[in-house]
């Protein structure tokens, strides 16, 4: 990207800001409704599916709520998923673009995580939010959903002025609409631009770690593309999402928002992979002096370094949304709808651009305008950022995992991805397999393929545009280590050539098979013993390390004695754990385990064994045998045992014989 145009701009760019305190307190919603009736079904099969098995093709979703019924036709926004699929803290994360079934000018944006749906949505007339259970200014045990409409915000909370009434959220989407301008009537994305996001180490701890702070990411940024591509015809494309766990990030401490911009200016510029994008925007989990809750330089597309906003990500997934959406419309070169100075001066209502975060979604007419010349100059090279959507573009991508266990044949599933518009034909699809992987068989969701044990070769067929077609391949290692597969796709025609072939790194990791053999069920009197074995094996051809066995026994016995010829046993009372450094490949051995009756009782004896090795059959690393505690044997006090018996019958006979 070039940098000579805007070191000059930024003696003259102005920055803009918005302010509030990113406080829950500070936003209400005066009517929301649970959603009834949730339903994912697989749209192609229309077979109901559980949340948590979407799949990655498109799906219907359907639930009741605020007085109706909706109907939400999503795919896969394979470019998002693109970016997400390559980050490991996004596996199961599923990112959706579509409508509202049977409502034309409507589009939709829903993430479904962990089984949970969450988002935004238009239905051509009012702007609606999905909000998952923990994520929300709501306290609910379900997703909940509401107009933005019914979205308020406390006056001066979050503005760079005051105001007197409380602000709705669909204001603050009107505010930005405004903002943008003409173009609010898109048809959709026929564009795109690359964005690189960040979670500083406030945002990534406040979310609960690098999993939840990239997946929180995601569905904000996913809520952004919709706004963006439903009125500017632009998609925002995340390409890349860096969070920090560690205190040590690149940012420091600083709380006043044009410092720390400059802080994230400094990052963009000297790290490849983001100012390979368009615009770079942190989410911060920082409080920002007074009611700052972004800032962004204006006007500063593909720039190295003033290609950079940030926002406060302290809020509801809504409104941080819009936060971030302003920010990023700042960039685009929309300046405050209203504000005095301002080129949108003379811009009356509330505009997603309004100087004052309101929760409206919609850019004003002349935000639309503003923002034409900065789009323009950003489609010219060099250096330009935003750039057409193939019509057709092929890739393919691993998604099942890049590890797999020795020892075991595993599936390995690859993504043929059409993530253009248009129908992709002729496809065809080339695997090249490594010395230490073996290609077993070949299974592809369409078409036919054919395979060696080191190679294969589909013919997938047609793709339509923003489809997927799968191909499984199993395999079987043969030797520990990296193991590089390349895949490789064509097409009759492909306007991105560049993303036709992954080679990706699959690890072959070592793995054992443990398996514990519980004796048969016995049973002991109180204060006598009872020795009880089992039989362990390994049947993997790798040996076992770090081996550790526990045996939980019940209260009714008292464990005294163990004895393990691999290893050393520590005993108390109703627990032994033994600990062996190596327990040999296809090798078997028995654990001997001695206990005192302490009450009468069916006690069980637990087993569990484990290795610093991943285990191929988890199922039978345990087992467990039970054990019968009787009352103690007494032979005295009118006790009918079996002396007492034989005393009677050697009574009987001497009186007989005398």
């Amino acid at each position: 990207m070039g940098t000579s145009k805007w070191a000059l701009a930024a003696a003259l760019a102005a920055t803009f800001s918005v302010a509030s305190a990113a406080d829950t307190n500070s936003i209400a919603l005066s009517h929301y409704e649970p959603i009834h009736q949730l339903e994912i079904r697989n749209m192609s099969a229309m077979a109901a599916n559980s949340l948590g098995d979407t799949g990655a093709g498109p799906i219907v979703m359907s639930f009741d709520a605020l007085g109706r019924g909706f109907d939400l036709e999503l795919e896969p926004n394979i470019r998002m998923l693109e970016a997400a699929r390559q980050n490991p803290m996004l596996d199961g994360v599923e990112i959706y673009r579509g409508q509202v079934a049977g409502e034309p000018g409507s589009w939709a944006r829903i993430v479904v995580a962990n089984g949970v749906p969450r988002g935004m949505f238009f239905d051509g007339e009012d702007m609606y939010a999905i909000e998952a259970p923990g994520d929300s200014i709501v306290d609910s045990n379900v997703p909940v959903v509401f107009r933005l409409a019914d979205m308020q915000v406390a006056p001066g909370s979050m503005s760079c002025g005051s105001a007197a009434l409380m602000t709705s959220g669909q204001a603050a989407l009107e505010s930005l609409v405004g903002e943008l301008g003409t173009m609010s009537q898109a048809p959709g994305a026929i564009e795109e631009i690359g964005l690189g996001a960040i979670g500083d180490f406030e945002f990534t701890s406040d979310k609960g770690g690098d999993v939840a702070a990239a997946a929180a990411i995601t569905d904000r940024l996913n809520r952004v593309d919709g706004i963006f591509s439903a009125q500017l015809g632009i998609q925002i494309t995340v390409n890349l999402i860096e969070t920090f766990s560690d205190p040590a990030d690149p940012f420091t401490d600083e709380t006043d928002a044009a410092l720390l911009l400059d802080e994230v200016s400094d990052y963009r510029s000297t790290t490849p992979g983001q100012n390979a994008n368009g615009l770079t925007h942190l989410y911060t989990g920082k409080n920002l002096n007074g009611t700052t809750v972004g800032i962004a330089w204006t006007g500063a597309l593909c720039s190295n370094f003033f290609g950079a906003g940030l926002s406060e990500g302290n809020g509801t997934p809504t409104f941080d949304s819009l936060v971030a959406a302003h920010e990023i419309g700042h960039n685009f070169g929309a300046p405050h709808d209203g504000e005095a100075g301002s080129p949108c001066e003379s811009q009356a209502g509330d505009w997603l651009m309004s100087p004052q975060l309101n929760g409206v979604d919609q850019f004003s007419q002349c935000s639309i305008d503003e923002m034409a010349d900065d789009i323009a100059n950003a489609r010219t090279p060099p250096g330009a950022c935003i750039t057409l959507l193939p019509s057709i573009d092929m890739r393919p991508m691993l998604t099942s995992g890049s590890s797999v266990l020795f020892g075991t044949s595993s599936v390995l599933t690859y993504d043929i991805s059409n993530i253009g518009s248009i129908d992709a034909t002729g496809v065809t699809v080339d695997f090249t397999m490594p010395a230490n992987l073996t290609l077993d068989s070949v299974s592809p969701s369409q078409g036919t393929c054919t395979n060696t044990a080191s190679s294969a070769s589909c013919d997938i067929g047609d793709v339509p545009g923003q489809a997927t077609r799968t191909v499984d391949l199993t395999t079987t290692p043969t030797a520990l280590g990296a193991a590089m597969i390349t895949a490789t796709v064509s097409a009759d025609v492909d306007d991105r050539l560049s993303n036709n072939t992954e080679a990706v790194n699959v690890s072959v990791d070592p793995a054992v098979d443990l398996v514990v053999t519980a004796p048969a069920g016995s049973t002991v009197r109180v204060d006598k013993n009872i020795t009880v074995t089992a039989t362990l094996e390994n049947r993997a051809t790798l040996d076992a390390t770090g081996v550790t066995l526990t045996m939980n026994i019940g209260s009714s016995l008292l464990a005294t004695t163990a004895s393990w010829p691999l290893g050393n046993c520590v005993i108390m009372p109703q627990e032994v754990t033994c600990t062996a450094a190596t327990f040999a490949a296809n090798a078997n051995t028995t654990v001997s385990v001695t206990a005192t009756g302490l009450s009468a009782g069916t006690p069980r004896v637990n087993y569990s064994i484990s290795s610093a090795e991943a285990e191929l059959a988890p199922s039978d690393n345990s087992g467990s045998v039970r054990i019968e505690v009787k009352d103690p044997d007494d032979s005295g006090g009118g006790s009918t045992g079996p002396l007492f018996v034989f005393l009677l019958s050697l009574a009987a006979l001497l009186r007989r014989r005398a």
